[in-house]
């Protein structure tokens, strides 16, 4: 029984203190009464059943002190005084109770009113945005925001947006659904004439524009959210636009981090400076946009459609445009480091200076594309398509571009230290100038390629092609040649310092001199094919394939003829 009733006291307690979230922020006021009230009870009810209460004694004692400290003389204070003080002060402490509970039970009352205002501002601002009348709905939108902004609750300022979003989303040009229908009559009545070649409908093509209600709600999405005081980390919210038709509109400058475009139409858009890092534009129509000096960093525009894109010093900083369309966009000295390009379309991109560092392009297609002065630094080209890209002066230290496809590019004065080239085709590639110390070409086809002057020190040619490669002065000190094919090379000036040239075939090469031979070296067992007339090197080395380097070694006991017989044909 004693626990009920002190169940419904502290429940009466809690009702008595009510204070609402939005009017009172503190939670000192409520406490503070809480506390009160309960020794006020606790006062009376000790007065009240018992005669030698503990708080009396204890008051008793403190009124007797302090008499004796006033003069007094110690002398015991009648019982009637201290009850009467102690009625005084339960009399103040039950005023100031009463007054804290008709101040907050008025501030319920307002709270309560001012939703009730909301809710009816609310209704009516939505249903004008269904008005036929363009300044009506400008209107409702105002008032809409208005509300989110007036209103201190974070589901108010979550519906505001919900609506607002939607009126966007449901939004379509007129032009797009009368051209359908003109499509049809037009293929009707040419089958009922027997046409036998229907010509497809020619429209002028004209520039669409963004609504003014539809623009209007984008500056408030995009300019002024600071004022509206919405917290969305607290609800896992994000501002969503998937499938919006917002073709023509100005983004430009706005702040839509993290905002959902899914499937968006963001055809010629003008979006210089937009903020849109983690946004999802997966799917989205964006091509001819202007998005120069965008900020995209950890965006999601996978197999997104972004052909003719100005993204020129864009922020796409690990973005995923995997399997995108990005032919012919203007990417000039955008910023891509570790973002993901798997399978994307840039055929004829513009990417001079570009940086891409650490960046996945696995299976992309760069056809023709320009990529001067780019930084490719540990990119993943790995069966990339680069035929005939220009790629001269680019830096792709240490990158992969194993099985990749640069049949005719530019690499001209290139800088590819330690890149892997197995199995690619460099085929009439101009490396000229090109460097490629400590690089990994083994099997790549060099064919008819273009090496003059090539810094090849330490590289890997191993079962290399490089038949008809010019070779004049290039540098091959220390570099792996075993079984390369050097039929028909030019090989006028080139250096063999210590290059490993076990089971090379140089078949008809050019321009080729002894010299150049005797500074070369190999293992003794499997002899190269020389031209007639020439001999084996003097020096025995091999290839540690561990080090990745040639090694000297002393003379084997039995070495083969060198050098090599040619197969009889």
């Amino acid at each position: 029984m004693a626990e009920s009733f002190w169940k419904q006291l502290f429940r009466k307690i809690d009702k008595a203190c009510y204070r609402p979230a939005c009017a009172i922020r503190s939670r000192f006021f409520g406490i503070l009464c809480k506390i009160l009230l309960v020794v006020t009870f606790l006062v009376v009810w000790d007065f009240v059943a018992h005669q030698e209460g503990v708080v009396r004694t204890w008051v008793s004692h403190a009124w007797n002190e302090l008499l004796s400290l006033m003069g007094d003389g110690g002398t015991p204070a009648p019982p009637f005084e201290v009850a009467k003080s102690l009625g005084l002060l339960v009399a103040a402490f039950l005023g100031l109770g009463f007054t804290a509970w008709r101040a907050f039970a008025y501030d319920r009352q307002t709270v309560v009113a001012e939703q009730g205002h909301l809710t009816e501002r609310f209704n009516k601002a939505a249903e004008q945005l269904g008005s036929e009348h363009m300044t009506v709905r400008i209107a409702a939108i105002n008032a809409l925001w208005r509300i989110g902004v007036d209103s201190k609750s974070q589901d108010d300022k979550r519906a505001v947006l919900d609506v607002l979003c939607g009126f966007v989303r449901e939004y379509r040009p007129e032009s797009l659904a009368q051209s359908a229908q003109v499509q049809k009559k037009r293929l009707a009545r040419a089958l009922l004439k027997r046409k036998h070649t229907v010509s497809p409908l020619k429209r002028k093509a004209t520039q669409q524009v963004c609504p003014p209600d539809v623009q209007t709600v984008l500056d408030f999405l995009g300019k002024r959210m600071d004022a509206l005081h919405f917290k969305p980390w607290r609800m896992d919210y994000a501002v969503d636009l998937s499938g919006a038709y917002l073709a023509g509109c100005n983004l430009s400058g706005y702040s839509l981090r993290g905002i959902s475009l899914h499937g968006a139409n963001l055809c010629r858009v003008q979006a210089e400076g937009v903020d849109l890092a983690q946004a999802d534009l997966g799917e989205a129509n964006v091509q001819g946009a202007n998005l120069t000096f965008a900020h995209l960093a950890g965006a999601k525009l996978w197999d997104a459609y972004l052909v003719g894109i100005n993204l020129g010093g864009a922020h796409l900083d690990r973005a995923n445009l995997g399997r995108a369309h990005l032919n012919e966009a203007n990417l000039f000295r955008a910023h891509l480091d570790e973002a993901n390009l798997g399978g994307a379309h840039l055929d004829g991109a513009s990417l001079e200076g570009a940086h891409l560092v650490g960046a996945d392009l696995l299976r992309a297609r760069l056809a023709g594309a320009n990529l001067r002065v780019a930084h490719l630094d540990k990119a993943n080209l790995n069966g990339a398509h680069l035929a005939g890209a220009d790629l001269s002066r680019a830096h792709l230290n240490g990158s992969d571009l194993s099985s990749a496809h640069l049949e005719g590019a530019n690499l001209w004065s290139a800088r590819l230290e330690r890149a892997i080239f197995r199995l690619a085709h460099l085929e009439k590639a101009d490396l000229r100038d090109a460097h490629l110390d400590g690089a990994d070409l083994s099997k790549a086809h060099l064919d008819g390629a273009d090496l003059r002057v090539a810094r090849l020190n330490g590289a890997n040619f191993f079962e290399a092609h490089l038949n008809g490669t010019d070779l004049r002065a290039a540098r091959l000190e220390d570099a792996c040649l075993w079984e390369a094919h050097f039929d028909g090379a030019n090989l006028k000036d080139i250096h063999l310092n210590r290059a490993a040239l076990s089971g090379a075939i140089f078949k008809n090469a050019r321009n080729l001199r002894q010299k150049q031979i005797d500074a070369a070296c190999w293992d003794g067992k499997y002899p190269p094919t020389l031209p007639p007339g020439f001999t084996c090197p003097p020096n025995y080395c091999e290839w540690d394939l561990a080090e990745q380097k040639v090694v000297p070694i002393d003379p084997p006991d039995a070495i083969a003829p060198c050098p090599a017989k040619e197969p009889d044909e």
